[in-house]
C-alpha cells in the first residue's frame, strides 16, 4: 500500500521486493541468505521495470543496499552503536563516487544528518501524514497536515543549516568513467573488513580522483559551457586566466534557484575560486537568478548589466552599454548592445556580448527581440557574419 501511494519508485519498489521474498520464506519455514534476497530483488526489479536501469534512484538505491550488505558481512560481532555508525560511514563513502559523477557533488555530513532526519521522517512525519490521510474529519485532517508541513519545513531548515555550516557539501566534478570505477575499488577497499588488511590499498586508486583538474585553456582560445538551468540561460565562459558568467538561470517558485542547484555546483567543481564578471542581459527572473547567493560565493564579481533600476543595491555594478570592449588572454569580449543607456532592463535592452578570437566568434544575445535582432545586423552586418 505505502509503496502504491509513494508512486512505485525505484526504491519502494526495491524496498516491497525484499520484503516480499523474505516474507515467503518465513511463510514456508525456510532459512534464507539476505544476499539472495537482495539479488532476487534486483532481478525481478529490472524485469517488472526494465528501463530502472537508466534510471540513476535505481542504481543509487540498489547501491546502498550493497553497501549495507557488505560491511555487516564476514564481520567481527560488533555493539548495534557501532554497526550504525558503520553503516552511515559505508553509504556516505562509497555513494561519493557516483554522486560525484552524476550530480557533481555529495554530502559529506549524512552520518549525522541521518541521525536526526531518518527518525524524524520514518517515526514522525510519515505516519503524521498517513492518519491525517484517513481522518474524515477535515478540520482534524487540516490541523495534522499543517504541523506535518510545519515538521518538513523545520527539517528542510536544518538539513540547510547542516550544510552550510558544517561544510556539508563536498564538490568534485570527473566525466571521467574510468576515475569513478577507480574509486568504487578505493571505496571497497576502504570497507573491507580488518581482517583481510586491504585498506591501505585505498589511497592509491582515489589518487585519480584527488589531483583530477579540468581541461587546461591555452593563450588566445576560449571555452563557453552552456548550464543546464531549465527555463532561462546561464553560461560559463574561460580564457586561460579569466571567467566570465552570463545570467544566472531562474528562481524556482517551490523555493530555490539554479544559481544554487546548476550555476554555483558547476564554478565550484571546476575549482573557479573568482569570477572576474558576471553579466546580467535583462531584469527577466529566469536571467537574474539569485544574484544574492551567487555574490556571497563570489563578492568582488564586477557586473554588467541593462536592469540597473532592479539592481542597483550591488556593489560593483555598472550599466552594459554598446561599445565597451576588453581583452582577456587575447580573447577579445564586445558589448554590442544596447545602444541607449539602459534601465528597466526589458528584453529589448538585453546586454549583447560578442566573444572572438582568430578562429571563432559566439554571440550571447539575451532575450532579444527579433526586431531589435534586425537592428543588431544593420548596425554590425559583416562583423557579425
Amino acid at each position: 500500500l505505502y509503496a502504491l501511494i509513494s508512486g512505485m519508485g525505484s526504491p519502494a519498489i526495491r524496498a516491497l521486493l525484499m520484503i516480499a521474498i523474505l516474507t515467503y520464506a518465513l511463510c514456508k519455514h525456510q532459512r534464507i541468505n539476505t544476499t539472495i534476497v537482495f539479488y532476487n530483488a534486483f532481478l525481478f526489479s529490472i524485469i517488472i521495470q526494465p528501463f530502472s536501469l537508466l534510471n540513476i534512484s535505481f542504481w543509487l538505491s540498489y547501491l546502498a543496499i550493497f553497501l549495507i550488505l557488505y560491511v555487516i558481512s564476514y564481520r567481527y560481532q560488533l555493539s548495534k552503536i557501532i554497526s550504525y555508525w558503520k553503516i552511515q560511514w559505508a553509504i556516505t563513502v562509497g555513494l561519493m563516487p557516483i554522486l560525484f559523477f552524476y550530480f557533481h557533488q555529495s554530502a559529506s555530513i549524512g552520518m549525522i544528518t541521518n541521525l536526526f532526519a531518518i527518525p524524524m521522517v520514518s517515526f514522525i512525519i510519515l505516519p503524521l501524514s498517513f492518519i491525517a490521510s484517513i481522518f474524515h474529519i477535515d478540520l482534524i485532517s487540516h490541523y495534522i497536515f499543517n504541523l506535518d508541513s510545519q515538521l518538513i519545513n523545520f527539517l528542510i531548515w536544518l538539513l540547510g543549516f547542516c550544510k552550510v555550516h558544517l561544510f556539508g557539501m563536498i564538490y568534485v566534478a570527473t566525466d571521467n568513467l574510468m576515475i569513478v570505477i577507480s574509486a568504487i575499488i578505493g571505496c571497497l577497499l576502504l570497507l573491507s573488513p580488518l581482517q583481510l588488511r586491504l585498506n591501505g590499498f585505498a589511497i592509491i586508486f582515489f589518487l585519480p580522483l584527488i589531483f583530477y583538474q579540468p581541461r587546461h585553456i591555452d593563450e588566445n582560445d576560449f571555452s563557453v559551457s552552456i548550464i543546464d538551468v531549465g527555463q532561462g540561460l546561464s553560461i560559463l565562459v574561460r580564457t586561460k586566466f579569466h571567467n566570465l558568467v552570463y545570467d544566472l538561470g531562474s528562481i524556482y517558485p517551490s523555493g530555490g534557484s539554479a544559481t544554487q542547484s546548476a550555476v554555483l555546483p558547476l564554478l565550484l567543481t571546476q575549482k573557479i575560486s573568482k569570477i572576474d564578471k558576471l553579466i546580467v542581459s535583462h531584469q527577466d527572473s529566469d536571467h537574474v537568478g539569485d544574484i544574492n547567493l551567487f555574490k556571497h560565493y563570489y563578492p568582488n564579481t564586477e557586473i554588467l548589466t541593462s536592469a540597473i533600476k532592479k539592481l542597483n543595491y550591488l556593489p560593483n555594478i555598472k550599466a552594459c552599454r554598446a561599445g565597451e570592449i576588453w581583452v582577456w588572454d587575447g580573447v577579445v569580449f564586445k558589448i554590442l548592445a544596447p545602444e541607449s543607456s539602459p534601465y528597466i532592463g526589458d528584453n529589448h535592452e538585453s546586454c549583447v556580448l560578442q566573444i572572438s578570437n582568430q578562429q571563432h566568434q559566439i554571440l550571447l544575445t539575451g532575450d532579444l527581440a527579433s526586431k531589435d535582432e534586425k537592428q543588431l545586423l544593420k548596425a554590425y552586418a559583416k562583423k557579425l557574419q
